[in-house]
């Protein structure tokens, strides 16, 4: 698995920070941030990493989850 995984068991979270770059000409106002997380495609796994999923024995998040947050920028 890459090291971008985090494997969280039932209940966990995980927390982090991304810095987002702002244009230098963009305006002060409220702005609304759209993300996705991607969840794991199995069937662009190799033969090899199916057999660590399975020895690993949790699910894993499959398909993608939107999220959004509004911001406002102050000058």
């Amino acid at each position: 698995m890459k090291k971008e995984a985090v494997l969280l068991k039932p209940g966990e979270h995980f927390d982090g920070r991304l810095l987002l770059p702002v244009p230098t000409d963009t305006f002060p106002g409220a702005y609304r941030i759209e993300a996705i997380l991607y969840g794991w495609n199995y069937d662009r796994f190799t033969e090899e990493e199916r057999m660590e999923l399975a020895r690993i024995g949790k699910p894993f998040l499959l398909g993608e989850v939107p999220a959004s947050m509004r911001i406002t920028l102050t000058p």
